[in-house]
């Protein structure tokens, strides 16, 4: 917590060092290039990546029994609201806890949610990596042989990692490891090669979608035009800014300080990558967020999480 508050602080601090004296410029300033087209399209892009997520815990969930898109979207918002204001991912684990049916289902929590987010994690690497290599290629401070060399082995070993990664499931199913029978938090059949590359299609989507909604407001605000290394850059951005640890409340601090500083040679106004940032958090972090609290207040959620975690036990019944 204190790293993560530490960079906080030094976003902040670099925030405001570039803007020097100058003045911060809201998003009514500008010209809004094209406002019927990438209005809409933002809108679009956006629910469309939250229909993404519900359906990756819709399959996900579909190890244990199958649930409506429904209530994977339900699942989705009430642990987008937890996990904004609660530290690392216990709030996501929450919220995903307390909305499985049954306690010998919620005993496989963290392996859905490992499941959810594994696929997720290796999509980032293929396309962070390799967009960073082409990106060195097309600056030329990597020579092309390199590039191919390096995409040619990295991209496959990745994907064979993650195709593969059932063994070390199998070899925890396999072990009584400091007395814990892992068997009752893993499936040792699940997911299945058809239900890994469904899960990994689905997060390759919803990756272009996420960072394609960047896109759009940078061209609809500053009149950018589309480039190949634009596209790679945010790509980029994106990827390094996912691993960097902070707050759901403030991610948006954060990615707008590096935004600065990854794009301060494509972009020169400092206003426009802050507002980009803070609109992306608004919409795909704050809002469902918003919406989850709703979900909680009006199912009366929040003595449903206080009983079952009243023993602090996360995987077995609190009666």
């Amino acid at each position: 917590m204190g790293f993560k508050g530490l960079l906080i602080v030094a976003a902040v601090y670099f925030i405001s060092t570039r803007f020097g004296d100058s003045d911060y410029e809201g998003i009514f300033s500008y010209p809004w290039h094209s406002a019927a087209l990438y209005v809409p399209l933002f809108i679009a892009l956006w629910a469309f990546n939250l229909f993404l997520d519900a359906a990756i815990w819709k399959s996900v969930n579909r190890f244990i029994g199958d649930i409506s898109i429904k209530r994977a979207f339900k699942t989705n918002f009430v642990s987008y609201a937890l996990a904004f204001i609660t530290p690392a991912n216990s709030g996501e684990v929450a919220g995903r806890y307390i909305m499985l049916h049954h306690n010998q289902d919620r005993q496989k929590t963290l392996f859905l949610i490992f499941w959810s987010h594994f696929p997720r994690m290796v999509i980032k690497l293929v396309l962070g990596l390799s967009s960073l290599l082409i990106l060195a290629g097309l600056t030329a401070k990597l020579g092309w042989q390199w590039v191919y060399i390096a995409l040619a082995l990295g991209v496959p070993g990745l994907l064979l990692f993650y195709f593969f990664f059932i063994r070390i499931q199998r070899w925890l199913h396999s072990r009584n490891l400091l007395k814990v029978d892992f068997a009752k938090y893993i499936m040792n059949d699940r997911p299945f090669f058809t239900e890994k590359l469904k899960l990994a299609l689905l997060a390759f989507i919803k990756y272009i979608t996420y960072n394609a909604q960047f896109l759009i407001l940078l061209m609809m605000w500053g009149g950018v035009e589309f480039t190949l290394e634009l596209a790679l850059s945010i790509i980029v951005f994106y990827f390094i800014t996912s691993i960097i640890p902070t707050y759901a409340a403030v991610d948006f601090i954060i990615k707008a300080a590096f935004a600065m500083y990854v794009f301060q040679d494509t972009l020169a106004d400092e206003s426009l990558l802050i507002n980009a940032s803070f609109v992306i958090w608004v919409f795909n972090i704050a809002m469902p967020a918003l919406a989850g609290v709703g979900i909680i207040l009006k199912s009366n959620l929040t003595t449903s999480i206080k009983n079952r975690f009243s023993r602090g036990n996360l995987y077995g019944p609190s009666r």
